[in-house]
């Protein structure tokens, strides 16, 4: 085998191009503002759903464990993907870069592929569980929880797959990344990277469209369904991203200027994850924002009315109990409980008043029984559809 010469450019310039080894023009600042802030987004959707699902409810659930696998093969993205910022950066044409210090750049897009495959399976088998529990009765086996199988089994075939060719693609197996080592036996994978991103793709239409059917069929208000849509609507978000990915994938397989080409691929791979990640944790975000105190006390300081979980009421007047009957009346502020008429003062609190001048004593005593019926937002539970629950 030749000699290669490792302190030349990468790939030979276009004519009239002077290759720029000391300060290659770049999009390194956009690439970093890019990752760290799908960073945060993700990390903030992992604890907010880890305190909606396990803290608030006391409850571990098999995709609750999953996100968890998922977050810490996330960094190892993380990681690979922001030290590309500085091995040799973001859109840096080949002919600006010298061929010995690209292997480190073929490690971290080898380490990013691998971390990738485990994260883009893994989060949306999860998604797919939590909505199985929260859609499907116990039991039943309707059109989503097949549907659901099928994605679960097609995104676990396809990463273990992906795994594993990536991982064996060349021997040795450092070959797959240091190109210098001469005895050497690979295969090509851009058939592997063209499929990943087409099946990825497939999937992400596929959580898009499943849970619309049944969200359009329950028995509430329009506007509550409406609002459930736009949350379960959010994966419209990881089709964009997967579309741009594809066609990212493709403009990397047709191109020599290849470390060019790999900027936007890892982008919209990150994007991809955080919106798997915003994916599972949307849900979760009613329940968080419902049941944390300090927004109730945040609404009450700035006067607002706060809404509980359990249709609370509060007194319309803070005068005595025993005074005038027109100011002994109660209001329902709650808007998902009940809605209340005004009780007048009964019979025995009209007789307290009248013997007010007397020494205290029991003049008279009622029996009242209190029934309660379950409802939300104005609607009874058999107007429900039985089987959208917690668990």
């Amino acid at each position: 085998m030749a000699s290669i010469d490792l302190s030349g450019p990468a790939l030979a310039p276009p004519a009239g191009v002077t290759p720029n080894f000391d300060n290659p023009p770049n999009s390194d600042g956009t690439a970093q503002v890019a990752l760290i802030l799908m960073m945060i987004i993700s990390t903030l959707c992992i604890i907010l759903q880890g305190y909606s699902n396990v803290y608030l409810t006391r409850k571990l659930h098999t995709e609750d464990v999953l996100i968890l696998l998922v977050y810490g093969n996330y960094w190892g993205c993380a990681w690979a993907s922001y030290s590309l910022v500085y091995s040799p950066g973001y859109y840096v044409h080949n002919w600006d870069l010298v061929l010995g210090n690209t292997i480190l750049r073929y490690y971290y897009v080898f380490v990013f592929g691998v971390f990738y495959s485990v994260v883009l399976a893994l989060v949306k088998i999860a998604i797919l569980l939590g909505w199985c529990r929260i859609f499907v009765p116990d039991g039943t086996r309707g059109y989503f929880w097949w549907g659901s199988m099928a994605i679960v089994g097609l995104q676990g075939a396809f990463g273990i797959a992906a795994i594993f060719l990536l991982n064996f693609q060349c021997t040795p197996h450092q070959a797959i990344w240091d190109f210098t080592i001469a005895d050497k036996t690979c295969i090509p994978l851009n058939t592997l990277q063209l499929l990943s991103a087409s099946i990825h793709l497939f999937s992400d239409v596929a959580i898009f469209i499943l849970p619309q059917k049944i969200i359009w069929e329950l028995r509430m208000s329009i506007q509550k369904r409406l609002g459930v849509a736009i949350v379960f609507s959010l994966g419209a978000l990881a089709v964009i991203c997967s579309i741009f990915r594809l066609t990212a994938t493709i403009n990397f397989g047709n191109t020599d200027d290849t470390f060019y080409a790999i900027g936007p691929v890892v982008l919209w791979a990150t994007g991809e994850m955080t919106c798997g990640f915003f994916v599972v944790c949307m849900p979760s975000l009613p329940r968080a924002l419902k049941e944390t105190t300090w927004i109730g006390k945040l609404k009450r300081a700035l006067g607002l009315s706060s809404s509980g979980t359990t249709g609370h009421v509060t007194r319309s007047h803070r005068k005595n109990p025993l005074g005038s009957s027109s100011q002994d009346a109660w209001l329902q502020i709650d808007e998902d409980g009940i809605p209340l008429d005004r009780v007048g003062a009964s019979e025995s609190t009209e007789r307290l008043r009248k013997d007010g001048g007397k020494e205290p004593r029991i003049t008279k005593t009622t029996q009242i029984t209190v029934s309660r019926d379950d409802i939300r937002g104005n609607e009874r539970t058999e107007d429900r559809t039985p089987w959208v629950r917690e668990r």
